[in-house]
């Protein structure tokens, strides 16, 4: 009940929790609360505190998989320039990490 009266959880999330239905939790919310003991009217949100932080948590969870999974790709494709820098004696880092606007020439480019 205070889980209601605070927000925490929504109607379905308690059903779904005691394995009880709506109506039943509606009657129960209704004889015990302590809203309406104080006749004060309890309105049941929605969407919950505690939905709303188990959401957060799968995004995060999503964010730190993606996350990885690009870290994962530039490792390898780092590794990839160094094995193409030896192999072909080339400079690869400081061609890709020169800004060229169309200006300047690379290096090796003989027009």
């Amino acid at each position: 009940m205070s889980e209601i009266e605070r927000n925490l959880s929504t109607t379905a999330e308690l059903c779904k929790e005691y394995q009880v239905t709506r109506t039943a939790l509606y009657k129960w919310i209704y004889k015990y609360s302590l809203m309406r003991k104080k006749e004060q009217r309890q309105i049941v949100e929605p969407e919950s505190e505690t939905r709303k932080v188990i959401l957060l948590k799968l995004e995060v969870k999503k964010l730190h998989r993606v996350i990885g999974e690009k870290q994962l790709k530039m490792d390898f494709l780092e590794k990839v320039i160094e094995q193409a820098e030896k192999e072909y004696g080339l400079e690869i880092k400081k061609i890709i990490a020169k800004p060229s606007f169309g200006t300047g020439q690379i290096k090796g480019d003989e027009r």
